[in-house]
């Protein structure tokens, strides 16, 4: 997806982006079985729980990214080797914390407030940068980020099912 060009496209191919990975998140989830989701995914750290939980999570964190490149200021920044510990094992404790029909909620409940802060970005904000746990992205970059990022793990299910 092109993130060149005026606000008003950029933020259209940002939603249709968003919207198409919204819709695959939600047909790979329909598409597992309960006994399914502890069942390692094709990512050797995580079941297939825990990678919809990943997910869920990345989601979460645009506020926090947002907040970095609007006050220029780093959040939670550290070494690789912390920030992989932690993800890899935040993912398997929300894993066993959700189920498919909980994941669901929490999925939409990160989505819409991902929607919500692009929904407020200003034209001057594109190329600010954001500095948090180990990614340094410009606004644009974090925003297309997203819905890639869905897409990888979502890979990581499906070739497994």
């Amino acid at each position: 997806m092109a993130i060149d060009g005026n606000a008003t496209t950029v933020k259209d191919e940002l939603r249709q982006s968003f919207e198409e990975a919204r819709a695959a998140f939600y047909r790979v989830l329909d598409r597992i079985e309960d006994w399914q989701w502890n069942l390692p995914s094709a990512n050797a750290k995580w079941s297939i729980g825990a990678t919809f939980a990943h997910i869920c999570g990345g989601l979460g964190t645009v506020p926090l990214r947002m907040t970095s490149a609007r006050e220029g200021k780093p959040k939670q920044w550290m070494p690789r080797f912390v920030f992989d510990f932690v993800n890899t094992m935040l993912s398997r404790k929300l894993g066993r914390q959700y189920d498919r029909t909980s994941i669901r909620r929490y999925f939409d409940e990160q989505y819409a407030a991902a929607v919500a802060q692009l929904e407020e970005v200003k034209d001057s904000e594109w190329d600010l940068v954001s500095r948090t746990y180990i990614q340094k992205w410009t606004v644009r970059e974090l925003f297309a980020y997203q819905p890639a990022h869905i897409a990888e793990h979502l890979e990581s299910i499906t070739s497994v099912l």
